[in-house]
């Protein structure tokens, strides 16, 4: 552009007109406005490339985003397949803790009604079963000694034993 004002410029001297003439003058003024009108359409031309590099670069960190993204719900989905895996591996373990204990429970159950079953009561000590001999309660009480070890301890043997043995004690205590 410039160089198509100053060949402008270069005729119009050629031509013979001198500068206080009215067509070199209008010459100088259009050349001025070209000129104006060159660096406004340059710097259009920058601000438009600025913005296609803005863009450009908008374009490049969408697409580096949406890889970032795309990275981080793969992440995500490997984290919550890991949740779905141990809150399944926690209700099974839940589940078997369960069982566990209604296993344990049937045992206990079974063993109680075993014990019933077999009236283990007639293998417990007797601390009386005929005529008090020294330091020995009489029958009725040794009997009651019994009862209530049974009441008491139901489906401990050796707690059963044990109360027996104590009321036992206590009665030769306060009987001498």
């Amino acid at each position: 552009m410039k160089t198509t004002l100053c060949i402008l410029a270069t005729a119009a001297l050629l031509c013979g007109c001198n500068s206080s003439d009215s067509k070199s003058a209008k010459l100088e003024a259009r050349i001025a406005s070209l000129e104006r009108n060159n660096i406004e359409l340059f710097r259009q031309a920058n601000n438009r490339w600025r913005d296609v590099t803005n863009i450009w670069e908008m374009e490049k960190f969408s697409d580096d985003f949406v890889k970032d993204l795309t990275k981080t719900n793969g992440v995500l989905m490997t984290m919550e397949a890991e949740i779905f895996c141990s809150d399944n591996l926690l209700k099974t373990v839940a589940d078997q803790l369960i069982e566990q204990e209604d296993r344990q429970s049937a045992t206990a159950t079974t063993l109680s009604n075993l014990i019933s079953t077999l009236n283990l009561s007639k293998s417990i000590p007797r601390v009386a079963a005929t005529a008090p001999s020294r330091g020995q309660p009489p029958a009725d009480v040794a009997a009651q000694i019994r009862a209530a070890a049974q009441k008491l301890w139901p489906n401990d043997y050796e707690m059963q034993v044990y109360e027996i043995n104590k009321q036992a004690d206590a009665w030769r205590k306060l009987n001498p």
